[in-house]
């Protein structure tokens, strides 16, 4: 079997660039995509593994996570991805965040980096504007 090119970031942005999704990328090289009910990031952790998280935009207070977690334990029974997940449950603003990550250490070619970023997207943001759609009192104005 031959060597599969490494993932970089260049690799992603290209990949997101064919797909026509604007992005912007921080001082830490972390990528940002911006949909309507969440924000996608993407980062590579050393050449082991590539996530991709995506951050609801809803206005979560306290209760509002409190009451959401049966529903969030209940969709990730049901799923394979993404994982989902309220952070900060105990602080004055708690993030609900769905997350997807892929091993790189062997590489990935551009078929298998064209499904995995496809499906990891697809799914993250998907399970965001599902729940968007179920809950939709706590998109209040961010959407």
């Amino acid at each position: 079997m031959s060597a599969q090119p490494q993932v970089n970031q260049e690799r992603v942005r290209t990949w997101l660039e064919n797909a026509g999704l604007e992005y912007t990328v921080d001082s830490a090289g972390i990528i940002s995509v911006n949909f309507a009910v969440c924000t996608v990031v993407i980062g590579l952790q050393h050449d082991n593994f590539i996530w991709v998280r995506a951050v609801w935009k809803a206005n979560l207070t306290r209760t509002d996570a409190a009451l959401l977690q049966t529903y969030v334990n209940e969709l990730n029974a049901k799923r394979f991805m993404p994982q989902l997940g309220i952070y900060g449950r105990n602080t004055d603003t708690p993030v609900l965040r769905a997350a997807v990550a892929g091993i790189i250490m062997e590489g990935m070619s551009d078929a298998q980096l064209d499904e995995f970023m496809d499906l990891a997207i697809a799914a993250t943001e998907g399970a965001l504007r599902e729940l968007s759609m179920e809950h939709p009192d706590l998109m209040g104005e961010s959407e």
